[in-house]
Order: structure tokens, then C-alpha cells, then sequence
């Protein structure tokens, strides 16, 4: 099991998964532009959900899914779901996290998250990999990696 700042092969394998997903959700920022505002879907509550949360979070579900890994997904606007047999990892997904933000103005304070953990009732110290995009234009978008640091 890879542990919360361990480096290992199958730490940087995740790793690099992760940065890939990420980049697809950053692609999906750029493409869609504005039309990432439009309203796909009314959620329970005030939250509703953006095209750019729904395409974001399929981009890196797409990511995961041809990766190889098996894993237990839990995410925002596509629930919780099994990608391969037997899940050794958690992912957690959050395809446009700050969608008033991005509504309201340029994408700052605004982006997707991922997470992938070790086992499938992890704790935080199970966490492998963490990261943000910042989709805003001024910054270019970018990835900002919160494991490993």
C-alpha cells in the first residue's frame, strides 16, 4: 500500500495518471470557453451543474478509465461508480469545484480536483496523489499538485 508522501514506482504511476486526467480537464476549460456556463442540469438545493462540471469530470473519468487501474470513484455530477475488477484504489472527483466563481467572473477560484487514495475505505494519510487545476485565462491554466508535494 503506498502511503500518504511515500515515492515509489506505483506512487509515481499514479502520479503521473492523475497529472494526465488533469490536463484533459484543463483541455476541456480551454475548448469549451464560455459555453462552459451554460446549465446542463438542475441540482437538489441552489447548486446546479455548469457543462464545464459535467465535461471536466468525464474528461478525467476518460483518464481513468483507459489507465489500467482498478478503482472506486466517487464524484460530484457522475455519483459513485467501479472502474475495473476488484478496486485497490479511491478516487475523488470534483469536475468544476467553485462554480459560482466560475460563473461570476474570469475562472479564478475555480477548478478541478482529484484525489486518488490507497484502498477503498482510505483515510487522509492513504492519499497518493491531490490536485487542482486553475482554469483561469490570466494564469494560462495550470495544474497545482497538492500530493506530492
Amino acid at each position: 500500500m503506498v502511503r500518504l508522501g511515500e515515492k515509489n514506482a506505483e506512487s509515481t504511476l499514479l502520479e503521473k495518471i492523475g497529472i494526465k486526467a488533469l490536463n484533459q480537464a484543463l483541455y476541456v476549460y480551454k475548448q469549451l470557453g464560455t459555453d462552459g456556463r451554460i446549465l446542463i442540469t438542475k441540482k437538489k438545493g441552489t447548486d446546479v451543474a455548469l457543462r464545464m462540471d459535467v465535461e471536466a469530470e468525464q474528461a478525467v473519468l476518460d483518464v481513468l478509465k483507459t489507465s489500467g487501474l482498478s478503482l472506486l470513484v466517487h464524484s460530484e455530477e457522475h455519483g459513485t461508480l467501479t472502474i475495473g475488477d476488484n478496486p485497490q484504489f479511491t478516487a475523488t472527483l470534483d469536475g468544476l469545484d467553485g462554480t459560482s466563481n466560475y460563473k461570476k467572473t474570469d475562472g479564478s477560484a475555480s477548478g478541478t480536483m482529484l484525489a486518488i487514495l490507497s484502498g477503498t475505505d482510505p483515510k487522509y494519510s492513504d492519499t497518493v496523489f491531490a490536485g487542482i487545476t486553475s482554469g483561469n485565462s490570466r494564469l494560462g491554466g495550470k495544474i497545482v499538485l497538492c500530493i506530492p508535494w
